[in-house]
């Protein structure tokens, strides 16, 4: 991953976009850069995937009170608003917009749905561009890009689901921004929200994900960056807006996108955190 990547991540994962990043992105989107090679191509998918998620790590939270509301549970899902395909030769795109239904919050559930919609639109701006500019350099290129999303849980407890970007160009990245609602209350979920008040819950969490990176690295199972090396900095905490979502067991899932805590072999990975490591600091 090249270097300024590497600085505009850091930057917008820690959803606190500065005036100075935005004008950054916006730079970047104007960039011109398909070469004989395609080296660099892409730049409008790459630059939109940054803005894509830190306009949805800025998406409010706001707290609700209306906990046992009978039939709450059945209200809450999420639906698909639009659909956008094309297909020639090499070049391809699919772009599913999703739409949530049934917060108690509706200024949240505006907020969240036009984001998703605003969001559609610009993959969809960013693959146009970047298709006449590769087509008119090389026919024969490749370049493919996905906006969708999955429902990862729905009982009676929680909606989770999990929007995606991926794209290629040559190699291939995903994205991904996880939302978790608890139904009873109609409440999108924040991580620190499902533990007791100032409990450290980041320690024991990423204690046992560089553990089980060990043990995978140990085992063959899979390759992570735990210790130092010229390339990547290891894995040594999770962040105070990490992503995660409450599988369908309740346990709590901790997500990494692609590149974040290993190479590209690795994918995006995922760590089911057991009960136990939790269980004295969760509040339910």
């Amino acid at each position: 991953m090249p270097k300024e990547f590497k600085d505009f991540k850091r930057e917008y994962m820690e959803a606190r976009p500065s005036k100075e990043f935005k004008e950054r992105m916006e730079r970047m989107i104007k960039r011109k850069s398909i070469g004989k090679k395609f080296i660099g191509a892409g730049t409008s998918v790459a630059a939109a995937c940054l803005l894509f998620v830190t306009s949805l790590n800025a998406i409010p939270v706001f707290a609700q009170s209306v906990a046992g509301i009978p039939g709450m549970d059945s209200v809450v899902k999420v639906l698909t608003f639009g659909r956008y395909q094309f297909e020639e030769n090499n070049f391809s795109a699919q772009i599913t917009t999703p739409e949530i239904e049934g917060l108690l919050d509706k200024e949240l559930e505006e907020k969240i749905n036009r984001d998703f919609r605003e969001q559609a639109s610009l993959v969809k701006t960013a693959f146009e561009e970047d298709y006449r500019q590769m087509k008119a350099v090389d026919p024969e290129t490749h370049l493919g890009v996905r906006y969708d999303y999955e429902i990862l849980t729905d009982n009676e407890d929680y909606l989770a689901i999990d929007v995606y970007w991926y794209h290629a160009v040559g190699s291939s990245s995903t994205v991904k921004q996880f939302y978790t609602i608890d139904k009873k209350t109609g409440h999108l979920l924040e991580l620190k929200e499902l533990f007791k008040e100032e409990a450290d819950y980041k320690t024991p969490i990423s204690q046992y994900i560089v553990q089980e990176m060990k043990r995978q690295n140990k085992a063959g199972i899979n390759q992570f960056w735990t210790e130092e090396n010229e390339f990547a900095e290891p894995f040594r905490t999770i962040k105070e807006a990490q992503q995660f979502y409450l599988n369908r067991d309740g346990d709590l899932v901790i997500c990494f996108d692609k590149y974040e805590v290993g190479p590209g072999s690795s994918g995006s990975p995922e760590f089911v955190i057991p009960d136990e490591i939790i269980k004295d600091i969760k509040k339910r």
